[in-house]
């Protein structure tokens, strides 16, 4: 039995390995991103059955309960692609209740706002809130700026869907804010990009074009 769980072990670890290449290469958009994407669904059916076996046997040690909490977290691009809201919500909750149980508290923030963007899917938009409101002293507490302002950038993209844009424009200008602080370029781009659509739905055009350039 000791040597079933060691393949099974290795197997697990090695999609989970491939699961992160594969996102970082999607990530990288072009040529790469398409071949990334490729070779993803080339590799589903082993990257889902390494999560399960990991989420099955993730009480036994704290190998395997690390394990488990990086599957939702290694592909999340990918994987946004790819699972249904249902299927991410149960890897999460595992994940995350492996987190916890390691007080591992970057990870149970970061897990935390993938369950917010999974209820957002759903369109369940208060749940949605609500789990980004418990990242949020997370990365405060962690001095993490960068998942901070992604947090933010969320949660104004939220309050924009239901309508209310001015509030959604404080929430991107937290964003940016934070996105600078940390020189998190892409971040910066993207807070500057929703600040420019949330003040030309306000027809506020010279705002817009202020940060559309």
């Amino acid at each position: 039995m000791p040597i079933l769980r060691e393949a099974h072990l290795r197997h697990a670890q090695y999609y989970q390995v491939v699961l992160a290449t594969l996102d970082q290469h999607f990530q990288s958009g072009g040529e790469n991103g398409y071949r990334a994407l490729e070779s993803f669904d080339l590799e589903w059916n082993n990257i889902r059955t390494g999560q399960a076996w990991a989420a099955t046997f993730s009480g036994q040690d704290r190998v395997v309960l690390i394990l488990s909490s990086n599957y939702p977290i290694s592909g999340a691009y990918l994987l946004d692609l790819r699972q249904s809201p249902r299927e991410s919500l149960t890897w999460i909750e595992t994940a995350l209740a492996g987190a916890r149980c390691m007080g591992e508290r970057g990870l149970e923030g970061r897990l935390l706002g993938n369950l917010g963007r999974a209820y957002f899917a759903m369109g369940q938009l208060q749940q949605a809130i609500q789990f980004y409101e418990q990242a949020l002293p997370i990365f405060q507490e962690l001095n993490d700026p960068s998942n901070e302002g992604a947090a933010f950038g969320s949660l104004g993209l939220i309050y924009k869907s239901q309508g209310n844009l001015h509030r959604a424009i404080e929430l991107y200008e937290q964003y940016l804010q934070l996105a600078r602080q940390s020189g998190d370029r892409r971040g910066e781009g993207h807070a500057l990009h929703s600040l420019g659509v949330a003040y030309l739905n306000l027809d506020e055009l010279n705002q817009a074009a202020q940060y559309h350039h």
